[in-house]
C-alpha cells in the first residue's frame, strides 16, 4: 500500500522497531534496570542480538553500556554524573577568567 507521497506505507516490524529506538536516550536507572534483566535474559535467549532485541536497543547500544555500567550501581552512576557535571562547571568558569584577563 502507499500513499500519498509515493511512499511505502507498510513498513516491516525490524524497520519499524529500529524507528522506534531512534533518538531515545535512556536515563541512568533505566540503563542499569536493562543491564540487569540482559543478564537474567541472556541465560535464557542465549544471543545477545535477541537479548538487545528484547529490551528494545541495538546490540552495540547493549555492549557500549555493559562496557560503562557493569559493576557500577545507580548510585555511583549519579555520583560520577555529578563529579563530570561539576568539572564542566570549573572549566567554563576558568576558561572565563582566562577570557576576562586577556
Amino acid at each position: 500500500m502507499r500513499g500519498r507521497m509515493g511512499w511505502n506505507v507498510k513498513m516491516t516490524n525490524k524497520i519499524a522497531a529500529a524507528a522506534a529506538r531512534r533518538r531515545h536516550r535512556h536515563s541512568d536507572a533505566e540503563v542499569m534496570a536493562k543491564l540487569q534483566q540482559s543478564v537474567v535474559q541472556r541465560v535464557v535467549c542465549g544471543s545477545y542480538g535477541d537479548v538487545a532485541a528484547q529490551l528494545g536497543v541495538s546490540e552495540r547500544t547493549l555492549h557500549r553500556w555493559r562496557r560503562k555500567y557493569d559493576g557500577l550501581s545507580v548510585d555511583r552512576v549519579a555520583y560520577i554524573k555529578a563529579l563530570k557535571d561539576e568539572i564542566a562547571l570549573l572549566r567554563k568558569a576558568a576558561s572565563e577568567l582566562d577570557s576576562a584577563e586577556s
